[in-house]
C-alpha cells in the first residue's frame, strides 16, 4: 500500500458573538434564559466547557480553547446522529442525548431551537445538570 502524506494546519479559534435580527423570538428568549444557568453550572461543577448555539449566535466556554473545532464537530455529529435515530423511531425532536466516554461525558440538549453541548468529567453526576434545565426546556 502507498503511503499518504497528511498536512496538519493549526487554526487559531476565532469566536465572534453577535446578536442578529435573524434569530427567531423563541430562540433568542431561550438563549437569554440559558446563559445565566450555564454560568452558574460552570462555577459549581467540574465542566470542561459548553457550546450553546442557535441559527445566528453562539456562546462557547471551554477549558481548552484549542479543542474548540474538535468538540464543536463532535457535538454536531451527536446532534445529527440523534436526529437520525429519532426519525427511525418516529419521534419528532430530541430533548437530550448523553454520551458517556472513558474520560468525559457529553450532554446534548435541544432547547427552544438552541443546541447546547456540555462537556463534563466522567465522575460528575450529569443527571443533576440535566435537572437544572427541566424548568427551561419546553
Amino acid at each position: 500500500m502507498g503511503r499518504h502524506q497528511t498536512t496538519v494546519s493549526k487554526l487559531e479559534p476565532e469566536i465572534i458573538i453577535q446578536q442578529s435580527a435573524l434569530a427567531t423570538g423563541e430562540e433568542t428568549h431561550f438563549f437569554k434564559k440559558l446563559k445565566p444557568i450555564l454560568i452558574e453550572i460552570r462555577k459549581n461543577n467540574k465542566l470542561r466547557g459548553f457550546i450553546l448555539k442557535n441559527s445566528t449566535q453562539a456562546i462557547i466556554d471551554l477549558n481548552k480553547p484549542e479543542e474548540l473545532t474538535e468538540l464543536a464537530v463532535f457535538a454536531s455529529q451527536i446532534f445529527n446522529a440523534s436526529a437520525k435515530l429519532l426519525r427511525v423511531c418516529s419521534h419528532e425532536q430530541m430533548k437530550s442525548t448523553v454520551l458517556k466516554g472513558s474520560k468525559m461525558t457529553v450532554l446534548c440538549l435541544s432547547i427552544g431551537g438552541n443546541e447546547l453541548s456540555i462537556f463534563i468529567d466522567k465522575a460528575v453526576d450529569y443527571e443533576r445538570i440535566l435537572e437544572r434545565f427541566d424548568s427551561v426546556n419546553p
